[in-house]
């Protein structure tokens, strides 16, 4: 059987065939119904307008709506627990196609024939995909090898009744895309063993980030595969639990540890604005930007930036702020509130505080930062000044300090010096939260000139505040509170139930001292309200209210 191409969509004359084909594929009959209506409606119309007709085969990546690869992917990923054998309703060769591809060719065919006026796909029929024609073994093997489960040697048979037979959703085999990889179309497929990489990297980020989704795989597995065996199932859906939590540690342990490295550092001193300059040798620029998307990406906004604006005959500017690790309330990634939980409740928790480096480095206050900004905005806008005007500046605290010294200010601060609460270096911690960077502390010097006019909160009334901030926060913020009491029942703890229990026993009492505290606050508020007639109304809350 050869591969389907383009020409191969002819109805056939006889109107019993054509009947017969039509009932037994309603889906595409009804697809190629649509491309004759537009070729009949275009070939009768006076307007200038066009179509293009792209076929897919079946589309892998991410999002799929139909659950289908995630369904394979979990299954052979917790083979161990379900252990049932991969099965498959067909051995045909067939064609699939990238998802991320779809939407640049897209794209692509948008922005020749908008921005170039070019008209190479005027009325076009093309097949696209993969170059590889594979068979569900095929590529049930190589996710299995690109998962690194080889060695469990899991066994893939040919059931022509599978419940699971998702993959492929055709009977015609392979598609010819010959006409979309000429020069004329510019098709270019993601090589599939790429496809593969990249669509079980979503799904495994999926795990953390699409849990009711998840949890819906889940429960298709437990009814597909497991046929309710209720033992199977505890096991099978602890692992995919435990998993997910882990997928969700490693992935705060990256972010919390990002390294913007994507340049060279010109010297040993502090970071400066002008230190962001790329290797010219390729191979280095490559290193360093697999080494650290976060920072590439980051200046490579900078990059784009500075290109666009010099191109652009608009009058607008940019200004782009440099920040170290930033410090104060709302600290999405937790690192403040766990440090502090651990150091306030040491004597429950009873482990050493642990650090990954000696590093000196800088940090940043989160209301400096929106102060700035507002200064900005406001004499860019209010005093027409132009000062700001496609600036970069590195803005911090002006003290250089290590984490040790951080978490010295922070013990300080509390008043439980008195503990003696050791602090150890330990490269392999989990905890290593601060600093996120190994290059050191910034030069600021730029942005506290008259100039640019920034003014830093000391270091030591940012620790105040910031502490006072997540004092409140055990009342205000429960669930956050919750979040970091489980972590450090995770990371410190190791599930010690009996340690956990005092820990959680003397957090909740603090969280209720402090809301009784505010309460009483509130309560002892006199309400004086002069009517101008000599009246006065009062508000008291007597003691037994309390």
């Amino acid at each position: 059987m050869s591969l389907s191409s383009e020409i191969d969509s002819i109805r056939p004359t006889d109107t019993d065939e054509y009947e017969r084909l039509r009932r037994k594929d309603s889906y595409g009959h009804k697809k190629l119904k649509i491309e004759e209506y537009l070729s009949q409606w275009q070939s009768k119309s006076n307007d200038n307008w066009f179509y293009v007709i792209l076929r897919l085969p079946d589309v892998l990546g991410p999002r799929d709506s139909t659950d289908r690869w995630w369904f394979y992917q979990m299954w052979i990923q917790f083979y161990s627990s379900i252990q049932k054998t991969l099965e498959i309703s067909t051995n045909l060769r067939s064609s699939y196609v990238y998802v991320n591809d779809v939407a640049r060719y897209i794209t692509h065919i948008f922005s020749i024939t908008f921005l170039d006026s070019s008209t190479i796909f005027y009325n076009q029929i093309l097949n696209i995909g993969c170059t590889e024609i594979v068979s569900i073994n095929d590529l049930l093997s190589m996710i299995i090898d690109e998962l690194n489960l080889n060695t469990l040697h899991i066994p893939i048979k040919y059931n022509p009744n599978t419940e699971a037979g998702f993959f492929p959703s055709v009977t015609r085999g392979g598609i010819n895309i010959s006409k979309a990889l000429s020069d004329q179309f510019n098709w270019k497929p993601t090589p599939l063993k790429q496809v593969v990489r990249e669509t079980i990297q979503w799904y495994n980020d999926a795990y953390e980030h699409y849990p009711n989704e998840r949890s819906t795989i889940v429960k298709r597995i437990r009814r597909t595969l497991l046929n309710n065996d209720e033992n199977a199932y505890g096991k099978f859906l602890y692992d995919v639990n435990q998993y997910s939590t882990q997928n969700i540690l490693k992935r705060k342990r990256e972010e919390e540890k990002k390294i913007l490295i994507v340049c060279l550092p010109t010297s040993n001193s502090l970071s400066s604005e002008i230190d962001s300059i790329r290797p010219t040798d390729t191979d280095e620029y490559e290193r360093l930007r697999r080494k650290d998307s976060y920072g590439h990406k980051k200046l490579k906004i900078e990059e784009y930036l500075s290109q666009w604006q010099s191109k652009s005959n608009d009058n607008w500017f940019y200004v782009v702020l440099r920040l170290p690790d930033v410090l104060g309330p709302r600290d999405s990634t937790d690192r403040w509130w766990f440090y502090q939980m651990w150091i306030q409740f040491y004597t429950s928790i009873q482990k050493t505080l642990e650090i990954s480096t000696n590093l000196r480095s800088s940090y940043v206050y989160v209301n400096d930062v929106a102060r700035y900004i507002t200064h900005i905005l406001s004499i860019t806008f209010l005093d027409s000044s132009t000062i700001f005007y496609n600036q970069i500046l590195n803005i911090g605290c002006t003290e250089i300090v290590s984490i040790n010294d951080l978490l010295s200010m922070i013990i300080d601060e509390l008043n439980l010096n008195r503990l003696h609460i050791p602090i150890k270096y330990n490269p392999n911690t989990e905890a290593d939260f601060f600093p996120s960077v190994t290059r050191g502390g910034i030069n600021i010097s730029k942005a506290l000139s008259n100039q640019f006019n920034w003014k830093p909160t000391p270091l030591k009334q940012v620790v105040r505040e910031t502490i006072q901030w997540y004092n409140d926060a055990y009342e205000h913020y429960p669930n956050e509170r919750s979040a970091i009491v489980k972590r450090i029942r995770r990371t410190l703890l190791n599930n010690d139930e009996n340690a956990y229990g005092k820990f959680l026993y003397d957090v909740n009492q603090y969280s209720t001292q402090n809301i009784l505290k505010r309460k009483r606050e509130e309560e002892k508020k006199i309400l004086i309200v002069d009517h101008g007639d000599n009246q006065q109304e009062k508000l008291f809350k007597h003691n037994d209210e309390i």
